[in-house]
């Protein structure tokens, strides 16, 4: 999204963050020939459910990441796997305005802080 708006500054700084957690998973060893399939049954023990294009994009981005691709092929997944999603309607093609930083490009939290409050009253409560 911030190469179509051109953010220049921002795609620096991502493509920076994206070549750090690469080279850290990479050494890590992270990505195994199986590792798709493993994620995937730890996901559905956890009861998630996949179409067959979202596994195939989890395979396709595992083996390409195991396999050392270039980013612009992990890119191409992608963008090939946005279009088959919404097309024309997925944020990847919008310009997302005059502060891109709202539309996913900040790094993911997961919901983190309120995991974390939760996890501390949780704590405190064993302690009574």
């Amino acid at each position: 999204m911030a190469q179509n708006a051109n953010y220049t500054a921002l795609v620096d700084k991502r493509e920076a963050l994206f070549d750090e957690w690469l080279k850290r998973v990479q050494t890590q060893g992270m990505f195994t020939p199986s590792c798709a399939d493993d994620w995937l049954q730890g996901a559905a023990a956890g009861g998630a459910k996949f179409s067959e294009k979202s596994t195939a994009f989890v395979h396709d981005w595992c083996g390409a990441v195991y396999a050392q691709h270039p980013v612009e092929t992990l890119d191409e997944l992608v963008v090939r796997r946005a279009k088959h999603n919404k097309g024309k309607r997925s944020a990847l093609f919008k310009c997302p305005g005059e502060s891109p930083d709202w539309q996913g490009m900040k790094s993911l939290t997961y919901r983190w802080p309120t995991a974390r409050l939760i996890l501390k009253d949780i704590v405190q409560g064993l302690a009574c």
